[in-house]
Parts: C-alpha cells; sequence; structure tokens
C-alpha cells in the first residue's frame, strides 16, 4: 500500500532520523509500504532482480539452495540491493522470521528518489557497507591461487643458472604456465623503463599469453625491481652448496624483493650441480628468508624442475600415508599400482609406519626399486613382528635404528 510518514512505525522513523521530514514524504510518495507474514518468502533464490526491500521492522532470514542459512537481516538494513543494483538474479530466499514492515521500490521508484531523495540511496549504501565489512571480518581466508606472474631471482652471492632458468620455462610451458619475459623483451620504446607504460605492457602480455615467469638478474637493476613489483609470486634461486659455510646472507635484490611477498607467496629453489651431490645445510638457507616451500634442484636431471613446475602451476600430487604397525605393508602395492599408472607423487608426509614409508618414497619417488626394498623389509623379514628392549622402540631396534632421526628431518 501507498503511506505516509503517519503510517511509519516509530522505529522506521528512527531509522529515517537522517532524512529531512521533507524527505521521508518524497521517499514515501514512490514508495510502497508491505506487511510481510512470518513464514513468507518476499526474495525467491533464481527470480529477477527487480525490487529492493528496506526493513523498517521484523526480521528476516537469508537461505540459499533452500536449506543454509547465511545471514539475518533486520530493521535499517536493506534485501536483495546486491543483485538489484548489479542487475544479477536473486542468490537465495529470503524469509520473514517475524511478521515484518517493509518499505518496497521497484527499479522506476528507486531512480526517482535517488534523483530526488540522495541522502536515502547513501543511507542504504551504508547499510550494505556496514554489512559487507561485517562478513569480510569473519570470512575464512582465501586458498592459495596459481600466480598470473612468477618473478625469479637469484639468492646468495651466486648468479642462477641459465640451464635452470630455460629449464623451468620449458616445464612450464609444457603445462600451459609461464610464458619467460626479460628486460630484452621489451619493446623498443619502452627501454628506458618508464614505470607506467611497462606495468601496461605486462598487463597486457598476461591477457595475451597468460601467466607469465619475470626473469631477473641479467644486468639491468632498474628493470629487476620494476619486474618484481609486478608479480603475485617470488621464487628464490640459490647455489644449495653454499650453505656449507654458515648462514646465507640476503644480496640487495632480496632485500628490496622479499618485504613485497607473504611469505606464503615465496619459494626457494636450491641448485646443485649433480644429483649424486648429498644435500645438507639447508638450515642455513632459511635462517634469514620467510617463505612457504623450498625445493632441492640437480642440473643434471629434468626431474627436479619438472616437479618445480608443477608446484609453481597448481598441478603437484601430494600423498599422505596412515600408520598402523604392519598394516602398513599395505601402502606398498598402493604405491606401485600409483606408479606403474605414470602418477608423479611430488610431496610426501605420513605417521608411524606410513613416515618411514612417505621418507623412503620422497627421496626417490619414481623408484620401483625402493617399494621391492620395502616389501623384503616389512614382509619377507618381518619387521615390527618381534618385541625387544625400548632402547629406541619396544619392536624391532633394525627398523628404530633405521628410522630414528630421519623422520625427523623429513618433517
Amino acid at each position: 500500500m501507498k503511506a505516509t510518514t503517519k503510517d511509519l512505525p516509530a522505529s522506521a522513523l528512527d531509522l529515517m532520523k537522517e532524512l529531512s521530514p521533507q524527505e521521508r514524504e518524497a521517499v514515501m510518495e514512490n514508495a510502497v509500504m508491505r506487511l510481510i507474514p512470518r513464514g513468507e518468502i518476499i526474495v525467491h533464490q533464481g527470480d529477477e532482480a527487480d525490487r529492493v526491500y528496506y526493513v523498517l521492522r521484523g526480521k528476516f532470514e537469508v537461505l540459499r539452495d533452500r536449506n543454509h542459512v547465511v545471514a539475518e537481516i533486520g530493521p535499517g538494513e536493506p534485501i536483495g540491493e546486491i543483485a538489484f543494483f548489479a542487475g544479477l538474479t536473486r542468490t537465495a530466499d529470503v524469509i520473514a522470521l517475524r511478521d515484518s514492515d517493509v518499505i518496497e521500490l521497484d527499479r522506476e521508484a528507486y531512480d526517482k528518489i535517488s534523483r530526488s531523495v540522495p541522502a536515502f540511496t547513501r543511507m542504504i549504501l551504508r547499510s550494505f557497507g556496514r554489512r559487507l565489512a561485517a562478513a569480510t571480518s569473519t570470512a575464512p581466508s582465501l586458498a592459495l591461487r596459481i600466480a598470473g606472474a612468477i618473478g625469479i631471482c637469484a639468492a646468495g652471492s651466486r648468479p642462477m643458472p641459465q640451464a635452470f632458468v630455460e629449464g623451468l620455462c620449458s616445464e612450464l610451458s609444457k603445462l600451459g604456465h609461464g610464458t619467460p619475459i626479460r628486460h630484452s623483451d621489451l619493446p623498443a620504446d619502452h627501454a628506458t623503463l618508464d614505470d607506467r607504460a611497462v606495468t601496461e605492457w605486462l598487463a597486457m602480455r598476461e591477457r595475451e599469453l597468460g601467466r607469465l615467469l619475470l626473469v631477473t638478474g641479467e644486468g639491468n637493476a632498474r628493470w629487476d625491481r620494476l619486474a618484481l613489483r609486478q608479480c603475485d609470486f617470488l621464487l628464490l634461486c640459490g647455489y644449495g652448496p653454499e650453505g656449507r659455510d654458515g648462514p646465507v646472507p640476503r644480496n640487495p635484490l632480496e632485500d628490496f624483493a622479499l618485504p613485497l611477498f607473504r611469505a606464503e607467496h615465496v619459494g626457494l629453489a636450491l641448485w646443485r650441480e649433480k644429483d649424486s651431490e648429498p644435500i645438507r645445510d639447508t638450515i642455513n638457507w632459511l635462517g634469514n628468508r620467510s617463505l612457504q616451500l623450498h625445493h632441492h634442484i640437480a642440473l643434471d636431471t629434468d626431474r627436479d624442475v619438472a616437479r618445480l613446475a608443477r608446484f609453481l602451476s597448481g598441478k603437484a600430487l601430494g600423498m599422505v600415508l596412515g600408520g598402523g604397525g604392519a598394516l602398513g605393508a599395505a601402502h606398498l602395492g598402493t604405491l606401485r599400482a600409483l606408479i606403474d599408472a605414470g602418477a608423479r607423487i611430488d610431496l610426501f608426509g605420513g605417521t608411524s609406519i606410513g613416515s618411514s614409508v612417505a621418507l623412503e618414497m620422497a627421496r626417490n619417488p619414481g623408484s620401483a626399486d625402493r617399494i621391492d626394498h620395502f616389501e623384503a623389509f616389512f614382509l619377507r623379514r618381518r619387521a615390527l613382528s618381534k618385541l625387544t628392549l625400548p632402547l629406541y622402540s619396544v619392536f624391532d631396534s633394525i627398523i628404530s635404528t633405521a628410522s630414528c632421526g630421519r623422520n625427523s628431518a623429513t618433517a
């Protein structure tokens, strides 16, 4: 029904107190005031959003997919404003929890009021903003997203090997991710490195080519800093054996780059020449670098770089192995079947006996020989089947000695 301010409940007058009496009358001349009985659906999910409502008195429940309660709406708050303003269909049902009074505005009425009473529009938008702020403060953290632009930067004192950079670019390309961009790839008219022009050019390249790998450390310090400021993820690349001499200091470009990124958006690749070289002293790289994961890369095999590329492109596969004593032998058949099917497992975890299996598989994840070794150890030699003096464990000292210390290193 059409109404005047005389018909408004006292609570509504308080809600509209920032409007002058003339502005309230102008709103009511164009609005329809409705009584919504308890249990009535005022907004239906999937319908066209051709009206917006403003609650004067009562309470409403927002129900998605007929089952999930996602919000409550009370006096002073709008109903259906997001879909109404954005031109979308309704995303949920809105049901009256009490007998409630609302102001209803169709699009024509709202446009007329917004022109004649701008303060009413600001009132609705402020209510919407308060609701959005409350939802944001309790929203769960977003899952990690695949980076649109990855910056690669040397760590420590050694430059990045060209073979590593080229190999990573190649593996990322195979996965449909990562087009390398260097300073030398800039158009001739961007050689002066005007910040805005380069930023716009990189954004255009990302739209055209997909995810980018921005390569630094090739002789242009200004490009290095400008490029890293445009990245979503920072990949540091250091010479692993450098850690044998103690904590590895950060270089100037690291000092510039690391404060730009949260730890979950930083990775570290530690390279060595040969796969046969031992991995050691990694802790000396991690003390002054906050990061998410670190990876060990041998340059004489494609396996490690391919695994790193899968992590960077969101295609890495992890496996967690459960406990259960001798029942852990069940992992062996599963692992053999997965390997025979071509699965490439990039990350292992486990508990109890599963941690021992995970440790050995992490050392050489594609090896069937490891599975044969475990089969002999756990099944034919019947490890964990005999009690012993509890120096390491109440079970076989042979497995306890073999795994003691190594499991903690995996964690």
